[in-house]
């Protein structure tokens, strides 16, 4: 192929044009630009991988960038941005961005925290405000430290079997070797016609340590009574466990005396309801409590939908709140009743306490 084009009027000329002498020094300083760009980028690179650059962005106070970043990355609201890069920059809060990949060290922040902003005077509004924030970024430590295996689930874990009827029956795993999972259950569960058949897959759920709710379908070994007198369930081991992260609030396993009553409501001329708990009252057996409401047993089958009193002890703290029963299961065959309470109805102020009292805050 013959080209027509030359830049000057014979080729000696054309290599000394001054044009061709530019355009090779443009094209030479692009290319060794370029080159400087990517050493440069990859020079930085290895340096945020080294130990000393990490452990110096850990131990620096949080810039608005890191809870910009962090707010991206996990999808907060612009209301919790604010606040969060609003607690930060007040307290002091060390690089948040790393902060919340360690649970022990944010739990502890997050203490002082709330402890500053009561000595502070902080309002009642925006100290609930910030625990709320703190069970979302606790759920994202949870989401990262994912149980892969019921062979991970400590012994002592308590795990409900979850029937058919979505009635649930509560075991404890007292032994937990890389063949099998041992689950104690209760008496008249082993006698009941009703429990599953060995070689059958059934459904479970438990709580981890770190407030990660799990459900889980596994194979029945066998039952068995164990040389300390106990019925147990021997479990299949499985790696199929679903993870459930919907709940707003923080809840623990509580076992207290309560007392709940009946209440009335009325609706006044602003169109509010008034609610009027009833003089007696009944007692229960708490089974947890949360931030949002509570469970707890009694003998009485109270359907659905119905509003309730309830005075509740956690750690020595009382409380008490408006609850409608958002779901009623039979427990066992000697005519016990769990009853889901979702709240309703509870004092800012009351809500914060229980809330401190639920982290250990208090």
């Amino acid at each position: 192929m013959t080209l027509d084009f030359q830049a000057g009027s014979s080729p000696l000329a054309s290599r000394q044009n001054p044009v061709i002498y530019t355009v090779i020094i443009v094209a030479a300083i692009v290319i060794a630009g370029c080159f400087a760009i990517w050493f440069i980028l990859k020079k930085r690179k290895a340096i945020k991988q080294t130990p000393e650059w990490i452990d110096a962005q850990k131990n620096r106070l949080t810039k608005k960038s890191d809870v910009t970043a962090l707010a991206q990355k996990y999808n907060f609201s612009a209301e919790e941005t604010d606040l969060l890069w609003y607690i930060c920059s007040k307290y002091k809060v060390l690089n948040i961005f790393y902060l919340i990949r360690e649970f022990d060290k944010t739990d502890a922040a997050f203490k002082k925290i709330y402890q500053d902003m009561k000595s502070g005077g902080e309002e009642a509004l925006l100290i609930n405000r910030f625990l709320k924030l703190r069970f979302k970024i606790e759920r994202i430590f949870v989401s990262s430290s994912v149980i892969p295996s019921t062979a991970a689930i400590p012994t002592g874990t308590k795990v409900n079997y979850i029937a058919a009827s979505e009635k649930q029956t509560p075991c404890t795993i007292t032994e937990n070797t890389k063949d099998c999972l041992a689950l104690e259950i209760p008496n008249y569960f082993f006698e009941s016609e009703n429990r599953p058949a060995e070689l059958s897959k059934a459904c479970f759920a438990f709580i981890s340590s770190t407030g990660m709710h799990y459900v889980f379908v596994t194979r029945i070994i066998r039952y068995q009574y164990d040389q300390s007198k106990k019925y147990e369930m021997i479990l299949a081991h499985t790696t199929d466990l679903r993870t459930h992260t919907h709940r707003h609030y923080k809840r623990i396993e509580i076992n207290e005396k309560w007392h709940f009553s009946s209440v009335k409501t009325e609706t006044d001329k602003k169109n509010e309801i008034i609610y009027h708990p009833s003089e007696k009252k009944y007692e229960c057996l708490s089974l947890n409590i949360s931030g949002g409401g509570c469970c707890f047993s009694t003998n009485l089958p109270i359907k659905k939908d119905q509003f309730l009193y309830i005075e509740f002890t956690i750690k020595g703290f009382q409380g008490s709140a408006i609850g409608r029963i958002v779901d009623t299961r039979k427990a066992s065959a000697d005519g016990i009743f769990n009853l889901h309470i979702k709240f309703i109805k509870i004092e800012t102020e009351m809500q914060n306490n229980l809330l401190a009292k639920i982290y250990d805050y208090q």
